[in-house]
């Protein structure tokens, strides 16, 4: 049989344990369980070296292994037949191992435990299949290039951020078949990120933050590579760790703030890729799924160059040097008439948050924008408005070139239409919108005693 790897090559996508089997000099076995084996190139594999010091001593002495791999689709049994080779604490194989094993380990609350130590290289001399008559590996399904051409050119076609977002995320279900996905923001501090759009959840999450390092989404913006996880819990342990350290906040307001992270209950596999352009963070594309083993490793080359076409198309959207000229006039008086009790709207100035009817709207940039923008409204009865004139207001101090601006807009848009729908955001062309207000405003802004 040839050593190649090619045609086994699934039995790598992590969702079967694998086990090594070593001898030390003195021809005592010793067997274990492996977190990880990754498929190095087409003779050679790399295992994590972590906790297997007997394993690691055994190789040491007698640099000869045995590896059992299966087949997660067919169930089908392979031993491989290993020399060890070399271990590396560095470098594109390490990094590649690291990365995944960092994101397991943050979502298990072991982030300062569970650390790879290595990667161990080996060369395959031989492997075989150990059940006669066994039927050829059944690949998964992969999506194919055209069907790729296809979601970058549905994507190149939207010349605005929100239709953007939403058609790569409908498109994700359309050619590909997975239905739960979110996209994700890099906040200014460069330490988090923002949800700003989701598909398939029955809560859009808008606005829920996501530090760097935490779960599989912060360990990708942290480290700038897509991770894949083909077999989890069955709990959402990501989910339970972000609960966790937000329970260890002991402010009764801050926990006000938190907004809820969509995602599965019991996801069984997740695939997170960072959205770059121009050597520089965006976000990171998050897709998960309630079947195991959704996302290969053809999948995850496919997806990632999804969002680099992603990346690109989200610049040229914050471009808005041209502005529409198909919108009414900036000066047009409302023409709604307001009717109820008035909307108590407190603005914080401490963290810049929006607080309506004691219930938290959003905080930062886009809380300052939308104190301005009812400010604006209140005083002068408008209600049209360009993102020329935000970048420009000296109320705002904002950069005549403000980071994700239009990003912020589509953000506080969402987090009123889940939260309040007395207000409502309405693009009306490119660089402009609307602020419909349906009800009387009490606006104030406070410096202290925050709710």
């Amino acid at each position: 049989m040839s050593n190649s790897l090619g045609p086994i090559k699934y039995c790598f996508e992590g969702v079967l344990p694998s086990g090594i089997a070593t001898c030390s000099a003195d021809g005592i076995p010793n067997v274990t369980y492996l977190s990880q084996v990754q498929l190095i190139d087409d003779t050679h594999v790399g295992l994590s070296y972590q906790f297997f010091n007997k394993t690691k001593t055994n190789i040491t002495e007698n640099p000869q292994a045995s590896l059992l791999l299966i087949d997660p689709f067919s169930g089908t049994q392979y031993r491989l037949q290993l020399r060890y080779e070399r271990t590396e604490t560095s470098g594109e194989n390490f990094e590649k191992l690291k990365v995944k094993l960092d994101a397991v380990a943050s979502m298990s609350g072991m982030s300062k435990i569970f650390k790879l130590k290595g990667v161990d290289i080996y060369l395959v001399s031989r492997w075989e299949c150990m059940e006669e008559n066994a039927s050829s590996l059944s690949a998964p399904t992969t999506a194919s290039f055209s069907e790729l051409n296809e979601i970058t050119q549905r994507i190149s076609q939207c010349d605005q951020l929100a239709p953007l977002l939403d058609t790569a995320l409908s498109q994700l279900e359309h050619r590909f078949g997975y239905t739960h996905s979110m996209i994700l923001f890099m906040n200014p501090d460069g330490k988090s990120l923002y949800t700003i759009a989701s598909h398939g959840y029955t809560q859009h999450g808008a606005g829920a933050e996501v530090r760097f390092g935490e779960g599989i989404i912060g360990t990708v913006a942290e480290q700038r590579k897509a991770v894949k996880i083909s077999n989890m819990k069955r709990e959402n342990i990501m989910a339970d760790a972000i609960k966790q350290q937000a329970n260890k906040i002991s402010s009764d307001y801050v926990f006000k703030q938190r907004i809820e992270l969509p995602g599965l209950k019991n996801p069984k596999s997740q695939l997170a890729v960072p959205i770059e352009a121009k050597n520089s963070l965006l976000g990171v594309l998050f897709i998960e799924s309630e079947e195991v083993a959704s996302f290969n490793s053809d999948i995850q080359e496919l997806i990632s160059s999804i969002a680099n076409h992603l990346g690109t198309a989200i610049l040229l959207c914050d471009d808005e040097t041209q502005e529409s000229s198909t919108s009414e006039s900036s000066n047009q008086e409302i023409k709604h008439s307001p009717s109820g009790n008035p909307l108590k709207v407190r603005f914080y100035l401490a963290d810049k948050s929006i607080f309506i009817d004691n219930d938290y709207i959003i905080k930062g940039v886009a809380g300052a924008i939308l104190n301005r923008l009812l400010s604006i409204h209140l005083e002068q009865g408008r209600i049209e408005f360009t993102n020329r004139e935000l970048r420009l207001d000296p109320e705002l101090s904002l950069p005549e070139i403000a980071d994700n601006l239009e990003a912020r807009l589509v953000l506080l848009q969402r987090r009123l239409e889940d939260r309040c729908h007395a207000i409502t955001m309405v693009k009306t062309g490119r660089g402009r919108f609307r602020l419909d207000v349906n009800c009387e405003l009490d606006l104030m802004s406070v410096a202290a005693n925050l709710p």
